[in-house]
């Protein structure tokens, strides 16, 4: 990719047609194609680029490789490092270089073919960061649903590493011992992220999978804090918790605080007040992280239809294209997987064309199998916006299926 972007510019230095400037690219091919000069020339500014970006991925509290939103994302990081230098470390680059990598994290942009999109922010990123050139694509169009806090749940999302990755740069403590998660903290009191609400509390006061799982109830806490939790009720661990840490009233609820929870609420044992608190709080960290407030417009009704269209997502459409057209949706099902159903839903009818999914079902002459005509269906449609079913009406009636 560096060679590329290096072709590139020293064809427009000698004056040539911009529109008919070689093109910067990264595709397996163009590893072939590179001469032992440039491999000699890059090799060293990429390993410096690369032992940066481990320091930068530390600063946004990402200590270990299981807990890196998207590996992919080091590859332009690092080839925006090797071109800027130690331009990337000033205070104003910096400021935009966390901003772009957090777009990509949260507006979950690098799973699947990304090479396309490397390329682009290299010719993007850095003419941003030297006050040459606009906002790149990737924090342009990224965005965050308010509705997928309801559904990031594992480690197999990006955007759920990153909200823990977040929550520990902002400052969150532990609530027994005091230290602040960084990166020596992290290991020696074995960190991780816990449910706040216990498990066995929720089953038994009939909280429901989808907020019980949810990101909004877990938080960074380490080993020590979550034996002291237990399986109990907040308004019962409180008490050992404060005896445990030596602290009383303010000075724990100074502390939970942190980790953007509403004390109160704990001290009650109120998962509603909770939980409704901790989602705005959590919103608006990821709005300041993307540069961008997250307005929540969702309808009241659609999180009713998370679980439901994640279920169909997951269930339905894989399993039926798979039994009744023999396509096996490998890359679909791991969308589902990092993103959830309706995030991915969404995702796929942003794109500027249809997926190769939707063209290998077009020639088993089975479009119902779609997405598209799947979100059409009139229990889902109410989770989407107009312009996102128009699109989906308008890319299967151009491929001759009219949906009922």
């Amino acid at each position: 990719m560096l060679a590329s972007y290096d072709r590139r510019a020293e064809y427009l230095r000698a004056g040539g047609d911009p529109t008919q400037a070689p093109g910067i690219t990264c595709k397996r091919r163009d590893i072939l194609r590179l001469r032992l000069q440039e491999y000699l020339r890059f090799a060293p500014q990429v390993e410096v680029a690369l032992l940066w970006a481990a320091g930068f991925l530390a600063q946004q509290h990402v200590f270990q490789a299981e807990h890196l939103p998207y590996r992919t994302q080091l590859v332009p990081l690092a080839a925006i490092r090797a071109v800027l230098g130690h331009q990337a470390e000033t205070h104003a680059a910096d400021k935009k270089l966390r901003r772009w990598y957090w777009s990509g994290v949260l507006g979950e942009l690098y799973g699947g073919a990304v090479e396309t999109r490397f390329a682009r922010d290299l010719e993007q990123v850095v003419p941003w960061i030297r006050e040459k050139g606009p906002e790149p694509i990737t924090v342009t169009e990224a965005s965050f649903q308010a509705s997928r806090l309801l559904t990031l749940r594992t480690r197999n999302s990006a955007a759920y590493k990153g909200v823990y990755a977040l929550l520990m740069r902002e400052g969150c403590m532990d609530w027994v011992y005091r230290q602040p998660m960084n990166m020596a903290s992290f290991l020696d009191l074995a960190v991780d992220i816990h449910h706040i609400f216990p498990k066995a509390w929720c089953q038994k006061n009939g909280i429901d999978h989808a907020r019980r799982e949810s990101i909004v109830n877990k938080t960074a806490l380490s080993a020590t804090t979550n034996r002291k939790i237990g399986g109990r009720s907040p308004a019962e661990y409180v008490k050992a918790v404060e005896a445990a840490a030596g602290i009383v009233g303010d000075e724990l609820d100074t502390v939970l605080r942190s980790h953007l929870l509403h004390p109160a609420a704990l001290r009650v044992a109120d998962f509603e007040a909770f939980f409704a608190d901790r989602r705005a709080r959590l919103l608006e960290l990821i709005g300041q992280a993307m540069g961008k407030p997250i307005v929540d417009t969702e309808l009241e009704s659609a999180t009713a239809f998370v679980d439901e269209a994640d279920e169909l997502s997951d269930v339905e459409v894989y399993r039926r294209a798979k039994q009744e057209a023999g396509y096996h949706a490998i890359y679909f099902l791991q969308m589902v997987s990092e993103r959830g159903g309706l995030a991915t839903a969404r995702h796929l009818l942003q794109t500027s064309s249809v997926s190769d999914g939707f063209t290998t079902l077009w020639e088993r002459h089975r479009l119902d199998l779609t997405v598209e005509a799947v979100v059409l269906r009139q229990q889902f449609a109410p989770l989407f916006t107009e312009q996102e079913l128009r699109t989906a009406r308008s890319r299967l009636e151009e491929y001759g299926y009219r949906p009922t």
